[in-house]
């Protein structure tokens, strides 16, 4: 194992906006690649709940602030 990961995402939608968290081990870099795989997957789980604008990036800070009760958490590699 190389590292550990933690991000959180702003998913703006066409009738409000999410926050999810992405936790994960991870053996081998991440890149620029990787990173929009996992951009892309919370956009196809998000597009089931509303239409999606975008997917970004933001800080933990505003996620802890703006993400309220409900949560989709998102596991990489053989946890589910």
């Amino acid at each position: 194992m190389i590292g550990y990961v933690q991000l959180y995402f702003k998913v703006i939608g066409e009738n409000d906006t999410y926050y999810a968290m992405f936790n994960g081990d991870f053996g081998k870099p991440l890149s620029f690649l990787r990173l929009l795989s996992v951009k892309r997957s919370f956009k196809r789980v998000y597009k089931k709940f509303d239409k999606i604008r975008s997917v970004e990036f933001c800080t933990k800070e505003e996620y802890e602030k703006e993400n309220g009760y409900f949560e989709i958490e998102m596991k990489w590699g053989n946890e589910q």
